[in-house]
């Protein structure tokens, strides 16, 4: 059995990157790797923003 990815892993991807704008920022969501070869990451685009509070104060993050 191959261990190559199937287009049923990789075309949503394509999906979601053709439903972003061009301008959307891209935010990775680190989901770690399970038994040291699983990546779990995932991606949004076009998330909003959060300002935390001591941003709106002048402090750091």
């Amino acid at each position: 059995m191959p261990s190559d990815p199937t287009d049923e892993h990789f075309l949503p991807l394509l999906v979601a990157m053709g439903a972003s704008r061009g301008a959307d920022a891209v935010e990775t969501i680190d989901g770690g790797i399970t038994h040291g070869a699983l990546s779990m990451d995932c991606f949004a685009w076009g998330t909003p923003t959060v300002e935390t509070p001591s941003a709106r104060l002048g402090g750091g993050a």
